[in-house]
């Protein structure tokens, strides 16, 4: 803190300026950004994980047939239908005709 820098408008020294304090704005700012950001990826590293454990939770528990009958074609090669034949399935069971 500098008492002798206090208000200053945006200069090559400060670009920002400085506060009442006379603390620099962009090193404030550098600091909130580094903090948040720090909290924001601590947040998506936390429910990514959980969603990856409920997610292999429900796999690990089902029969293998249901696991192979959910993915697509290019995962599951052994499955008795292509997937494009699956999803086709799918969309006319979903869609309702306009005139029957």
């Amino acid at each position: 803190m500098d008492s002798a820098a206090r208000l200053l408008a945006p200069s090559a020294a400060h670009p920002l300026g400085t506060d009442a304090l006379g603390r620099d704005l962009l090193a404030r700012l550098g600091h909130g950004a580094l903090r948040t950001t720090g909290v924001a990826l601590a947040g998506t590293v936390v429910c990514t994980l959980n969603g990856l454990l409920l997610g292999m939770a429900a796999r690990f528990g089902a029969g293998l047939t249901e696991v192979a009958s959910t993915m697509p074609r290019s995962c599951s090669p052994f499955s008795p239908y292509p997937y494009c034949l699956r999803s086709e399935g799918v969309r006319r069971r979903v869609t309702v005709p306009a005139f029957s």
